[in-house]
């Protein structure tokens, strides 16, 4: 089971830490331990990286583009995904969206990204971290054959 964290990057540390990600993530990771002990600070140097989440515009963007799918439920807290082969939980908060799924890449990973261009993935567990859109691309020309 992966758990990632999905942050939207302001438009100067998107251009800035674009090219660089492990800085970008070594600034998050350090905000995200140092949480537990001082979360006044933590929360206002979060608001100079991360642009918060509007929470009742994403839950209601992200249940209307899943909705149709029969494996997906919503209980006002989290996003629910259960199929055969990926079982996953989206829980969206005004810092950052949390995703716990057993998918190396998530269904929700799509919608996310349909919200904005600039979205940090983190896995601090796994200390595994991507730009959502770079990854997009990546899995895109997999999935559709450019060359036939």
């Amino acid at each position: 089971m992966r758990t990632f964290y999905a942050f939207h990057i302001n438009e100067f540390y998107s251009s800035m830490y674009n090219d660089n990600p492990l800085k970008l993530y070594k600034i998050l990771e350090e905000l995200f331990y140092r949480r537990n002990y001082d979360k006044l600070n933590t929360y206002r140097l979060y608001k100079q990286v991360v642009i918060p989440f509007n929470k009742m515009l994403c839950n209601g963007y992200m249940t209307k583009k899943i909705r149709l799918c029969y494996e997906y439920f919503y209980d006002y807290q989290a996003h629910y995904l259960k199929k055969k082969e990926e079982h996953t939980k989206m829980v969206i908060g005004s810092i950052h969206i949390k995703i716990l799924s057993d998918a190396n890449y998530p269904i929700f990973f799509n919608n996310i990204h349909e919200l904005d261009t600039d979205i940090f993935i983190c896995d601090f567990d796994n200390r595994d971290y991507f730009w959502l859109d770079k990854i997009i691309k990546i899995y895109r020309q997999k999935e559709i054959p450019i060359v036939k």
